[in-house]
């Protein structure tokens, strides 16, 4: 008959835990064997995996040898509970095993886990705590509820924080949640529209009510983003100065006044502030920031002062305003304006008049020719300044080629060196030794000038008997070459070494042919002198390697027959640096360096197309250091950007600064002297006008 070896006995049936009080209990294990036998416990929850249980301990953790019959007891506690968040009975079971016997015995208790008072059954969670949304769209808050007791449970949860009208009144939901599960569910409303929300941070809480026992919240955050935008009207954009009695003479009003309508149609708090962006001495302005508030309007008013002469024509000027915000998120409905300004001189123009009548003739005449130099009778095409700045030439629609002398920035003296069969489209400085130019006329041919000569005639001809008009000109850096660009697309590479003066030479030494066959509007010697960068309709863009005579494209953007890039530039210092111009009123900046050197794409360096109010770019000029580049366009503005060292736009200069706002500028020349920048202008009136500004631009380089 077989007896058993190990017996066990529990002094409990029944065991109540609460989590911060341990439960203990013991049990008694008997060897009944013929030998010597150690025993060692363990205990099983139900419904519970893990093999390295912490929820309880034993002491011993293994008993010592004991002889037959003899016993030994094992103390049990209970530290927490070994099913997380469970209230409710659980069955251990003990396994007292001996390792010497090969044998075990089994003993099963209840172990009924209760609930502490501060034990809450219910966990309440936000899947997404925080949400951005914008002005007039649905919103939906979501939650998750869990309930860890074992019975349903009646739920009732309320949203805290936050406007009721947003979700119609319905800020508290009730519900019953099943035992042990999660559920989830969510506060659904729509937000007001753009001018009754500010954009903000806006906290909220979701609490529970109900049950009493289990009251928690959790908070969340819905970010409102910016939306809408501010609009700026003026009520009227055109004033004179007198603002009565203009026929009248009047030295006391150098002002007046434009009333501006400020509306804000966002859900930010704005102060709006107008600004005058003119860099001219001859020009003040004052404006009263103004204080909005979301769907706010409000006037303001804009005083210019402006500085008048006695003597002269009435000005008609164009003044750009632009509105400025204080928090700068959103935009401005239409952020620049142009402002009619008629000022008219001090002395009215019949006095003017009155008063020339009493002087002698000869005298007015005089004045005339010390003051005003003789300009050219039709709009100047083209410009071109000497390296030392103090020397112009310019070329017109009049035929006509007139040198120019500048001094302190300038035009001191105008005289005639000669004239040509048919308009003059362009005009280039030789680069060694300055003493001859080019210029390229409507009929296709190019002349050589002697700058040292009194002849009045050309030095040199160059035409292959086609009148194809050249439209630019571009000399090799030791001057031995001369490239003209022409209106069919065609390019020649001239031989200007020879001896054969006076006379006209018709063979080019190389050509090239673009195609489709398009205008070519600029030319410019880059990298090491062996390409020529070429523009023209179409927005084509390409470098011409001469010397090998092939032809690479840029990825400028594409256009149509009536999209053209005007004018290009580049830097003595920098020749790898090219600045671009097109009718579209987007100007760019390009690395050549990989495409010259390594084989591989050029670099857009920068772009934009605000530069003058979209409106077609006439010219582009880079200073010899590439720290400036200068900018003129049909808007009438001449315009100055400054550069960091990667050729980019200064980020505190984004939007340039305006030099000069008179007429059309068709061709310019920036040249840095000492420490300032000289900037050559050649307009539609047929005038050259010289302006400066500072060089204050030394973290350039």
């Amino acid at each position: 008959m077989l007896t058993q070896q190990i017996t066990t006995q529990i002094d409990t049936e029944e065991v109540k835990f609460r989590a911060g009080h341990p439960a203990s209990w013991e049990i008694t294990a008997t060897n009944h064997s013929d030998r010597l036998a150690s025993f060692w416990l363990e205990i099983k929850a139900a419904g519970v995996e893990s093999t390295n249980p912490s929820w309880y301990r034993v002491s011993p953790g293994i008993s010592t040898l004991i002889p037959p019959g003899d016993s030994t007891k094992f103390r049990v506690t209970v530290v927490e509970s070994p099913i997380a968040n469970f209230f409710g009975q659980i069955d251990l079971t003990h396994k007292i095993f001996s390792l010497e016997l090969n044998t075990e015995e089994r003993q099963l208790i209840r172990l009924i886990v209760e609930r502490s008072d501060n034990e809450r059954s219910l966990q309440l969670d936000l899947p997404t705590p925080e949400l951005t949304s914008s002005p007039a769209s649905a919103i939906e808050l979501p939650y998750r509820v869990f309930n860890s007791s074992q019975k349903p449970l009646d739920i009732t949860l309320s949203l805290l924080g936050l406007n009721p009208q947003w979700f119609d009144g319905k800020t508290e939901q009730t519900f019953t949640a099943p035992p042990e599960q999660w559920l989830s569910g969510s506060f659904q409303g729509r937000l007001p529209d753009t001018i009754e929300l500010l954009a903000r941070d806006y906290p909220y809480k979701i609490a529970i009510l109900q049950p009493e026992r289990d009251k928690t919240d959790v908070t969340g955050n819905i970010t409102i983003l910016p939306q809408g935008t501010v609009k700026i009207a003026g009520d009227r954009l055109q004033g004179q100065i007198p603002q009565r009695r203009a026929w009248l003479p009047n030295w006391r009003d150098r002002s007046t006044d434009y009333q501006f309508q400020v509306i804000n149609h966002s859900n930010l708090n704005q102060q709006v502030n107008l600004n005058l962006p003119v860099e001219d001495d001859d020009y003040q302005w004052s404006s009263t920031p103004t204080e909005l508030d979301l769907g706010e309007t409000d006037s303001t008013e804009l005083t210019v002062t402006v500085r008048r002469s006695w003597w002269g024509w009435q000005q008609n000027l164009k003044l750009p305003i632009e509105g400025v915000l204080s928090d700068p998120r959103i935009a401005i409905d239409n952020p620049q304006q142009d402002l009619s300004l008629t000022v008219h001189p001090m002395l009215p123009t019949w006095l003017q008049g009155a008063i020339a009548l009493l002087l002698l003739g000869g005298g007015w005449w005089l004045w005339m020719l010390l003051f005003r130099l003789p300009p050219h009778k039709e709009r100047i095409n083209a410009i071109d300044v000497n390296g030392m700045g103090d020397r112009v030439v310019s070329v017109s629609n009049d035929r006509r080629i007139r040198r120019w002398q500048v001094a302190k920035f300038r035009p001191r003296s105008s005289k005639v060196l000669g004239s040509a069969p048919k308009s003059i489209r362009s005009v280039r400085y030789q680069p060694v030794n300055n003493n001859r130019i080019a210029v390229g006329l409507q009929n296709g041919e190019v002349q050589l000038w002697d700058l040292l000569s009194q002849s009045g005639e050309p030095l040199l001809s160059l035409s292959d008997n086609r009148a194809d008009r050249v439209l630019d000109l571009a000399f090799t850096p030791d001057s031995q070459h001369l490239f003209s660009g022409h209106g069919s697309g065609l390019i020649l590479q001239w031989d200007i070494t020879t001896d054969q003066f006076g006379e006209i030479i018709n063979k080019p030494v190389k050509s090239k042919q673009l195609s489709p066959p398009s205008a070519i509007y600029g030319l410019e010697m880059v990298g090491e002198g062996d390409t020529l960068a070429i523009a023209g309709q179409y927005n084509d863009l390409m470098l011409w390697n001469w010397q090998q005579d092939t032809l690479a494209t840029l990825n400028y953007r594409p256009g149509g027959k009536d999209d053209y890039i005007t004018s290009l530039a580049t830097a003595n210092g920098k020749p790898w640096l090219l600045a671009t111009g097109d009718n579209q009123g987007a100007i760019s900046l390009w690395n050549l360096q990989p495409c010259l050197k390594e084989n591989q794409p050029c670099q857009l360096l920068d772009f934009w197309q605000n530069g003058h109010a979209e409106r077609p770019i006439r010219s582009v000029s880079l200073s010899a250091d590439g720290c400036y580049l200068a900018s003129s366009g049909d808007d009438g503005r001449l315009k100055l950007w400054d550069l960091d060292a990667t050729a980019q736009r200064k980020p505190r200069a984004i939007d340039g600064r305006v030099i000069a706002v008179k007429t059309e500028y068709n061709s310019i020349d920036l040249q840095q002297i000492d420490s300032q920048l000289q900037i050559t202008t050649g307009s539609d009136d047929g005038r050259v006008r010289v302006y400066r500004a500072d060089a204050n631009n030394s973290d350039c380089k």
